[in-house]
């Protein structure tokens, strides 16, 4: 089929991980936000995520959903359980501009 564009709550998409339901996430480096598409991804964003975002550079999510994000000039990594409009857990103890997230499930 015809390929879907998403521009709706993006500034400065970076990064993106998709869900095991198959929502999109997308970090917007330039929004300081990351922002939850449901598939078909056609519609309106379900969540916008800025808590604690901080120019998002890369995502991760772990076998439980949660969603990791490495905030480059922030100097940190956040955890966010869903649905993500909790506190965060901030991870900043040794973290030096974080550019990408792997976990190992």
């Amino acid at each position: 089929g015809a390929p879907t564009t998403i521009s709706s709550g993006l500034n400065g998409p970076v990064a993106v991980v998709l869900d095991a339901s198959g929502d999109l996430f997308v970090a917007s480096a330039l929004g300081n936000t990351v922002t939850e598409y449901p598939s078909p991804y056609t519609g309106a964003p379900k969540a916008t995520i800025s808590n604690g975002v901080n120019d998002p550079v890369a995502l991760a999510l772990d076998a439980s959903g949660d969603l990791f994000v490495a905030n480059d000039q922030a100097n940190t990594v956040t955890e966010y359980e869903a649905p993500y409009t909790g506190t965060p857990t901030t991870i900043s103890g040794g973290v030096s501009r974080p550019t990408a997230i792997v976990l190992s499930h």
